[in-house]
């Protein structure tokens, strides 16, 4: 994402460690997950001076207690993964099943000044 490189890297990050660790502690009988929530209004966030143009157009309109809601349901779940809220669910599964390149345009899109 424009605007925020180090939080997405961070993302991907956390995605590919999770995806590790379940593999390899699977022997143990160990399960590793994620949760995967777009942007929590937050005072943190919402203190902050500059705003990407994506957060101004998707809008920040999870809250924290909807991520400790889904933090409970992964718990009684066999994902890896838990995408949280409609929007995002609907983003990260569009972004499984569609070319790279038209990921990329729809980021820009979303992006732009």
């Amino acid at each position: 994402m424009p605007h925020l490189a180090s939080y997405s890297a961070s993302k991907f990050a956390v995605r590919g460690l999770t995806e590790a660790l379940d593999l390899e502690w699977a022997k143990h009988g160990i399960r590793v997950a994620d949760l995967m929530p777009p942007f929590v209004s937050t005072p943190m966030l919402n203190n902050q001076r500059f705003q990407a143009p994506v957060l101004r157009r998707l809008g920040v309109n999870l809250h924290a207690e909807a991520v400790a809601q889904a933090a409970w349901a992964q718990t009684q779940s066999r994902a890896v993964h838990r995408p949280i809220s409609l929007q995002f669910k609907l983003l990260y599964w569009s972004g499984q099943i569609t070319p790279a390149w038209i990921t990329r345009r729809i980021m820009a899109w979303l992006s732009r000044e």
